[in-house]
């Protein structure tokens, strides 16, 4: 499996990582510019159950959004962060990243944009 070169990540969210499983919530661009909404599932435990939901904009689609949202292309993954920083709580539990990520993805569809959706093991 080809190993995809991530830039520009911005964290969005992070669930208390004392626990012993984690979700990480991130936005970035990987090597060919596609925007990469994603949501890292770490079981410190049982790491047979670690996998990535990678929610992914086409370059071209990214670029449109961008336009609509009037924000430069490079600077979209930052507004994505910024414009999920109510989500930001101490220590959030595993479903609220992953509500968090839901909202991202209905803020996609309201914005009529593309994507898609890949499930990966780490």
């Amino acid at each position: 499996m080809k190993t995809i070169e991530k830039f520009n990540i911005c964290g969005i969210l992070t669930s208390d990582e004392d626990l012993p499983i984690v979700n990480d919530l991130y936005v970035c661009f990987d090597d060919s510019f596609n925007l990469r909404i994603e949501l890292e599932h770490i079981n410190y435990e049982n790491p047979r159950y670690n996998y990535i939901t990678s929610v992914v904009v086409r370059k071209n689609d990214a670029y449109r959004l961008a336009q609509r949202l009037k924000v430069s292309l490079n600077g979209l993954p930052e507004f994505i962060a910024d414009s999920m920083s109510d989500w930001d709580e101490w220590s959030p539990s595993l479903s609220t990243v992953e509500d968090c990520f839901k909202e991202i993805i209905e803020c996609l569809v309201d914005e009529k944009c593309k994507y898609y959706i890949y499930n990966s093991r780490l």
